[in-house]
């Protein structure tokens, strides 16, 4: 077959080759735990982030003050707790 000759004859101006195909199902599995882990990946990561912001914008309104605050420490060093250890020697 000449297809110079049969190009020509019909006039075709795009010629284009279509191949319909059965997906494998390890293709097809694949492609599903490829999207899967993809989304995990890119939720965590965005969760992480949004809840990092959030956090940080929550308790920098709480911890504003405790500059200005004293703190006070009890001393348990001075305290004693007595304890009586008998032994006994035969």
């Amino acid at each position: 077959m000449d297809y110079d000759k049969y190009f020509e004859s019909c006039d075709i101006s795009v010629c284009t080759y279509t191949y319909v195909g059965i997906a494998s199902s390890a293709g097809v599995a694949s492609i599903l735990l490829g999207l899967v882990g993809g989304i995990i990946s890119g939720s965590t990561v965005l969760f992480t982030a949004l809840y990092g912001t959030i956090r940080y914008l929550v308790l920098a309104g709480d911890h504003a003050d405790d500059n200005d605050k004293e703190v006070e420490f009890e001393d348990v060093s001075t305290k004693s707790k007595s304890s009586e250890v008998v032994v006994e020697v035969p």
